[in-house]
């Protein structure tokens, strides 16, 4: 009886794009280059500087220990801005809310 034959494992070569990827993305970017990031959960970033300054910092912890360091401008600043606003707002309203129901959570 012949056994089926299997598909080639690719693993390695998966890890390898990884790597790939991670480097072109983060290792090879140099002083001036442009590049677009959508989201900013992976970095962390002092949103009152975004707030206040045309341009702000975005820091992003690699595992050997090393920090990358973005310096990011908003495409949109005055959305963003506004948007922040209304989260300001939000908060502040829902504090008042808690404390004239006693409530700390």
């Amino acid at each position: 009886m012949e056994k089926p034959k299997q598909p080639p494992f690719n693993g390695l070569k998966s890890t390898e794009r990884l790597r790939d990827i991670y480097r072109q993305a983060y290792l090879e970017l140099e002083a001036g280059d442009r590049i677009k990031l959508s989201r900013f959960d992976n970095f962390k970033v002092d949103w009152r500087q975004v707030e206040e300054e045309e341009t702000f910092e975005a820091f992003l912890d690699l595992n050997d220990g090393k920090v990358l360091r973005y310096i990011c401008q908003l495409e949109a600043p005055d959305e963003v801005k506004t948007l922040l606003d209304k989260i300001e707002q939000t908060e502040f309203f829902f504090r008042l809310y808690q404390e004239a129901n006693g409530s700390d959570s």
